[in-house]
């Protein structure tokens, strides 16, 4: 009993033990947080991708189907993604409708340290955009 009054009263060091386990748990929100910008970061990438790759689309629609989805093709190349290799992470579906286009993009996104947290190691975002065209040019209706 006499060892359990002398532990209790003597406090030295307890402050490390906190501080210590609310380092670990700050360490990993910020993980978190970090994963969580760079995936929107990303999507609204991807996004801007599919949005010109809608608009510049639908202004060859009438060139034929082949032109519309090589043009898409140029322009999410163009953005720095590689479609030609097997392992790429970005994949495009393409509609294309009497006087609109619609553009899919589904991209594969590897998380850094949150990947510990939430036991996966990537995220697919997926985005579209949706192009008409209009009396004096193409619009962009999503």
């Amino acid at each position: 009993m006499k060892i359990i009054k002398t532990l209790h009263k003597n406090e030295q060091g307890s402050i490390l033990v906190l501080m210590s386990f609310f380092i670990v748990i700050f360490c990993l929100f910020m993980a978190v947080f970090f994963d969580a910008g760079f995936l929107y970061m990303q999507k609204s990438r991807v996004q801007k991708i599919a949005n010109v790759a809608a608009l510049s689309g639908i202004q060859v629609i009438d060139d034929g189907v082949d032109a519309v989805e090589n043009v898409i093709e140029h322009i999410v190349r163009e953005h720095g993604e590689n479609l030609s290799d097997e392992n790429s992470s970005i994949t495009i579906v393409i509609n294309i409708n009497d006087d609109e286009v619609d553009v899919t993009l589904s991209k594969e996104i590897s998380l850094g340290l949150s990947r510990l947290i939430v036991n996966q190691g990537s995220k697919t975002i997926d985005v579209n955009a949706k192009a008409k065209n209009g009396g004096h040019g193409a619009i962009l209706i999503e």
